[in-house]
């Protein structure tokens, strides 16, 4: 049986957690790993600065929290949390499929 591969070539396609996919789980503690990932994408800071503000203006316990991608292309994403195959937490957006892996801090 083979794997399948999400749209955008982001790799196979991966299955929503239930349990992660909730705003209590940290999600949202992993702001400068998406400033990280939109920098590697070559998004000008100005866009990167303007994503933070959006993200800290977010109001407590916020379901819909918002793909960098998509933002970096003025589109609307919601990431959702993810859990790959090799149990390696990701969050991936609804919209543009684009995946970010998820480093827990010390």
């Amino acid at each position: 049986m083979g794997r399948s591969v999400s749209p955008l070539g982001c790799g196979p396609t991966p299955t929503i957690d239930p349990q992660m996919a909730t705003p209590d789980t940290g999600i949202a503690d992993f702001l400068p790993q998406l400033a990280e990932a939109m920098r590697r994408r070559g998004c000008p800071q100005t866009i990167v600065e303007r994503f933070v503000q959006v993200w800290n203006a977010l109001p407590a316990g916020a379901q819909d929290l918002p793909c960098p991608f998509c933002f970096m292309h003025g589109a609307k994403g919601r990431l959702v949390a993810v859990r790959e195959g090799n149990g390696q937490e990701a969050v991936c957006c609804t919209n543009c499929r684009g995946e970010v892996f998820l480093r827990k801090s010390i």
